[in-house]
Protein backbone atom coordinates (compact mmCIF):
# COMPACT_ATOMS: atom_id res chain seq x y z
CA UNK A 1 0.00 0.00 0.00
CA UNK A 2 0.85 3.64 -0.75
CA UNK A 3 1.48 5.97 1.90
CA UNK A 4 -0.21 8.63 -0.20
CA UNK A 5 -3.40 6.18 -0.25
CA UNK A 6 -3.62 6.35 3.33
CA UNK A 7 -5.89 9.58 3.83
CA UNK A 8 -8.26 8.25 0.87
CA UNK A 9 -8.33 4.90 2.55
CA UNK A 10 -9.63 6.19 5.47
CA UNK A 11 -12.07 8.92 3.89
CA UNK A 12 -13.68 5.68 2.61
CA UNK A 13 -13.99 4.20 5.99
CA UNK A 14 -15.86 6.92 7.27
CA UNK A 15 -18.02 7.06 4.54
CA UNK A 16 -18.84 3.31 4.88
CA UNK A 17 -19.42 3.65 8.35
CA UNK A 18 -21.81 6.55 8.01
CA UNK A 19 -23.51 4.21 5.40
CA UNK A 20 -24.01 1.02 7.70
CA UNK A 21 -25.57 3.49 10.13
CA UNK A 22 -27.83 4.59 8.10
CA UNK A 23 -28.71 1.24 6.13
CA UNK A 24 -29.50 0.00 10.11
CA UNK A 25 -31.51 2.99 11.05
CA UNK A 26 -33.40 1.95 7.81
CA UNK A 27 -33.72 -1.31 8.38
CA UNK A 28 -34.97 -0.39 12.24
CA UNK A 29 -37.69 2.23 10.87
CA UNK A 30 -39.29 -0.35 8.10
CA UNK A 31 -39.50 -2.44 10.46
CA UNK A 32 -41.45 -0.32 12.85
CA UNK A 33 -43.49 0.66 10.11
CA UNK A 34 -44.73 -3.33 9.42
CA UNK A 35 -45.39 -3.54 12.67
CA UNK A 36 -47.73 -0.19 12.87
CA UNK A 37 -49.32 -1.34 9.68
CA UNK A 38 -50.50 -4.62 11.26
CA UNK A 39 -51.19 -3.20 14.42
CA UNK A 40 -53.25 -1.00 12.45
CA UNK A 41 -55.04 -3.66 10.70
CA UNK A 42 -55.65 -5.41 13.84
CA UNK A 43 -57.48 -2.71 15.41
CA UNK A 44 -59.44 -2.10 12.08
CA UNK A 45 -60.32 -5.66 12.19
CA UNK A 46 -61.39 -5.82 15.80
CA UNK A 47 -63.38 -2.46 15.86
CA UNK A 48 -65.22 -3.88 12.83
CA UNK A 49 -65.92 -7.48 14.91
CA UNK A 50 -67.13 -5.15 17.86
CA UNK A 51 -69.43 -3.58 15.76
CA UNK A 52 -71.07 -6.37 14.86
CA UNK A 53 -70.80 -7.66 18.39
CA UNK A 54 -72.76 -4.54 19.54
CA UNK A 55 -75.47 -3.85 16.42
CA UNK A 56 -76.39 -7.75 16.30
CA UNK A 57 -79.63 -7.09 18.03
CA UNK A 58 -80.30 -4.52 15.97
CA UNK A 59 -79.03 -6.45 12.68
CA UNK A 60 -81.64 -9.20 14.04
CA UNK A 61 -84.49 -7.48 14.15
CA UNK A 62 -84.04 -5.87 11.25
CA UNK A 63 -86.24 -7.69 9.30
CA UNK A 64 -89.47 -7.42 11.24
CA UNK A 65 -88.83 -3.77 11.26
CA UNK A 66 -88.60 -3.10 7.66
CA UNK A 67 -91.62 -5.81 6.85
CA UNK A 68 -93.59 -3.69 9.41
CA UNK A 69 -92.55 -0.27 7.45
CA UNK A 70 -93.72 -2.08 4.22
CA UNK A 71 -97.57 -3.18 5.63
CA UNK A 72 -97.36 0.98 7.06
CA UNK A 73 -96.34 2.03 3.37
CA UNK A 74 -99.18 -0.38 1.66
CA UNK A 75 -101.75 0.69 3.85
CA UNK A 76 -100.89 4.38 3.19
CA UNK A 77 -101.12 3.76 -0.50
CA UNK A 78 -104.96 1.80 0.25
CA UNK A 79 -105.41 5.37 2.14
CA UNK A 80 -105.30 7.20 -1.04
Amino acid sequence: MYPEDRPNLQKILEKVEENNLMLHRLQRAHRWSAFLSIAKWLLVIVAAAGSYYYLQPFLERWPSIWQQFEQFMQALNVLK
